[in-house]
């Protein structure tokens, strides 16, 4: 058959017939033994064949006519055809794709998947516009292809993939309590490592409990981690109390005064007893006691007696910050154990002291 119009074919045909017999003529084939062959004939024809499909007719009811589809070179006998779900017609009228590609943005997805499982654009290869292709966001990162910033936390999936190596699907990917985009946009900290300074707390905490830095290990720069002051009880934002004491023997607590011939401690002995208490802290079993000493000037028992009050003030001033009250004693021994001659005015200073002594 050759098509002459989209409705008119040619028909030419041959064709050759064997029989079972010898008598269709009166022509013997066949000779007195009976060899020979039978009779048989050519057929010949030409015709012509009216199919009363015309250019306008759609026979594979996709929403094209023959004419258009032979114009885009579809195949006008399947109604879709590159297989990708959706008829040829629909292709072209209603979603603008590609009736020949089933992929017709080449992002890795099936124009028919796009349309139905995941509302992205066929036509747009990154429908949210983060650098990501659609298929490359369902099929690898298990990202959403319709949103740019997937887990919202303030970076864009791109960024995350490509720049900062987190997770674009999770919002906090070191799992640290601050979300990846506050890490790197606020804090400054990493969002792949929980413990961005390595001081054993976590940047969350730093963050959110104890207001410290998750970038310097030792916030008050103090001389002491983040994580020693929690630990023991001391403030990381103050630097004043990172200091603390060798308690291996009796230490005099210099700077520790009082006015004259007076348990009243001064303002300026907050200094070392803020030492003290450090100490005391940082070793929640050491029990101490607090001796107190004076000069040899005046009465013995009246110095005896000032010698007790002033560690007891001593004492009073270290509870009242805290420390349990059973691992501070006090005791005054007046001008026993002098340290210095007292004789001079210096040695007499050195003498008006207060020692703290472990005992445990």
């Amino acid at each position: 058959e050759v098509k002459l119009t989209n409705g008119l074919m040619l028909d030419l045909s041959a064709g050759y017939s064997f029989l079972f017999t010898d008598d269709l003529n009166y022509y013997n084939n066949k000779d007195s033994k009976g060899k020979g062959a039978n009779d048989g004939y050519w057929a010949f024809g030409l015709g012509l064949i009216y199919s009363g499909e015309s250019g306008n007719s759609d026979s594979d009811s996709d929403g094209l006519t023959k004419n258009q589809e032979l114009e885009l070179g579809t195949n006008p006998d399947v109604s879709d055809t590159d297989g990708d779900g959706i008829l040829d017609g629909l292709e072209l009228h209603q979603y603008k794709t590609n009736p020949l590609e089933a992929d017709s943005d080449g992002d890795g997805l099936n124009d028919f998947v796009e349309i139905r499982d995941y509302k992205t654009n066929p036509n747009i290869k990154d429908t949210d516009e983060d650098n990501l292709s659609d298929g490359q966001e369902v099929n690898e990162l298990k990202t959403d292809p319709l949103r740019s910033d997937t887990d919202f936390d303030g970076l864009s999936d791109d960024v995350e993939f490509y720049t900062t190596k987190t997770n674009p699907s999770k919002a906090d990917t070191d799992s640290d309590g601050l979300n990846d985009g506050e890490e790197i946009e606020r804090h400054k900290s990493s969002p792949t490592n929980p413990d961005t300074d390595e001081d054993g707390l976590s940047d969350g905490d730093e963050v959110l409990k104890y207001n410290t830095k998750p970038t310097i290990a030792d916030t008050d720069g103090g001389g002491e981690s983040d994580k020693t002051e929690v630990d023991r009880g001391t403030n990381p934002l103050n630097p004043e109390d990172d200091i603390i004491l060798d308690i291996s023997s009796p230490i005099v607590l210099d700077g520790v005064t009082f006015a004259t011939s007076s348990s009243q401690l001064t303002p300026e002995s907050e200094r070392m007893l803020i030492q003290v208490l450090n100490t005391l802290n940082a070793h929640s079993d050491l029990i101490v006691e607090i001796r107190g000493y004076t000069d040899n000037i005046g009465n013995a028992s009246s110095n005896l007696q000032l010698s007790q009050r002033r560690a007891n003030s001593v004492r009073f001033w270290i509870i009242n910050k805290g420390i349990a009250a059973n691992r501070v004693s006090a005791r005054g021994y007046g001008e026993q154990n002098p340290i210095a001659s007292n004789s001079t005015k210096e040695g007499r200073r050195l003498n008006r002291r207060i020692e703290f002594v472990k005992v445990n």
